[in-house]
């Protein structure tokens, strides 16, 4: 683990990993399939209000902030990628979040971005909050396919 920039507040906070993950693909039949996602959630745990009573207390996140994620996954040698899940871009009120992916020789590029522009949600935001997390959570579970040549 790498830490930058952590006594000058006037940057970025970098923290960068490097994992080794044997066996990250799964197996199915011809191909392999893989989660490009590898660490980390930013999807909030919302339920949806299925009782359609109006929701009386607001939402508090965490803080505003902005979250920059990248992994590149290497693709050994004799292996193609047949299929790579379709990027996200998405606004809200609130927040705002994208991702894609990006194929550069034998590696996948997965980038994302989190931003939180306001934590404090009325409780008129709800619904709202909930379709976004929804999609963001979905795109935290594609997979995509890579076969062997």
């Amino acid at each position: 683990m790498e830490i930058e920039n952590l006594m000058d507040f006037h940057k970025d906070l970098i923290i960068s990993y490097r994992v080794r993950v044997p066996n990250y693909v799964k197996n199915a039949g011809n191909f392999f399939v893989f989660r490009p996602c590898v660490l980390g959630k930013k999807a909030e745990p919302l339920e949806s209000n299925k009782k359609k009573t109006p929701r009386r207390f607001p939402i508090e996140l965490e803080s505003t902030s902005l979250q920059r994620d990248e992994f590149s996954i290497e693709i050994p040698l004799g292996w193609t990628i047949s299929e790579i899940p379709p990027g996200v871009d998405l606004k809200s009120s609130f927040a705002s979040y994208h991702s894609k992916i990006v194929n550069k020789e034998n590696m996948l590029v997965y980038e994302r971005e989190y931003r939180i522009l306001d934590p404090f949600l009325s409780s008129k935001k709800f619904d709202e909050a909930v379709k976004f997390f929804r999609c963001i959570n979905t795109d935290e579970q594609q997979a995509g396919l890579i076969e062997t040549k």
